[in-house]
């Protein structure tokens, strides 16, 4: 076939056989040579791949030491009254933007030296109804200082559940249990005025 190639159109050869072996020999040559110099890419890639490795075990040997120098030049102490006073401001930022949101829904708070009084105000058909408060305490755990929630209203179950981990839940859940009674309370109060209105049978 290689001999066919070698012959131009009019069957006359183009160097005949010794230039095509010549051309072969050629051929095979470089198909031997291009795995060499493949090899040898690769060896100077290898070498490269372990002065990376190196140079990147001593940045994290010396990222460490520096670490442990930080660590050791701060105390123990220190770090810990600085991010616990970190979170309760974080906290009360998180209750500031929380009030500010909620004002709209008839929740509104005050910042208090001890932490923030919120204001629940309840409505029942576009009626404002009663307001309730409940004095918090920002510090590690959150807690209730004073509050006018009535008895009935699962106030300690429901902090339970959210005032450490989400005090939004927690003014939400509030809320609803407290417009709940306000408006059955309304709508009772509305019954028994409209009843003594009516003439007895």
């Amino acid at each position: 076939m290689e001999l066919a190639n070698t012959l131009n159109q009019e069957g006359k050869s183009k160097g005949g056989v010794l230039a095509h072996l010549e051309r072969l020999q050629t051929r095979s040559r470089k198909k031997f040579q291009e795995p060499q110099g493949a090899q040898a890419a690769e060896r100077a890639l290898e070498g490269k791949i372990v002065k990376l490795r190196s140079l990147r075990d001593k940045l994290r040997a010396e990222v460490k030491h520096r670490q442990a120098r930080v660590e050791a030049s701060v105390e123990p102490d220190q770090t810990f009254e600085v991010s616990e006073q970190e979170v309760l401001e974080k906290k009360q930022e998180n209750v500031k933007a929380i009030l500010q949101a909620y004002y709209f829904t008839g929740i509104s708070g005050k910042l208090t030296s001890r932490g923030v009084c919120v204001s629940i105000n309840t409505a029942f058909e576009g009626n404002l109804l009663d307001s309730y408060f409940v004095d918090l305490v920002i510090q590690k755990p959150l807690r209730i200082h004073h509050h006018s929630i009535p008895v009935f209203i699962p106030l300690e179950e429901i902090s339970a559940k959210y005032l450490q981990t989400n005090i939004q839940q927690f003014l939400f859940s509030l809320c609803e249990y407290l417009n709940a009674y306000a408006g059955r309370k309304y709508q009772a109060d509305r019954l028994q005025a409209v009843g003594g209105d009516s003439p007895s049978h």
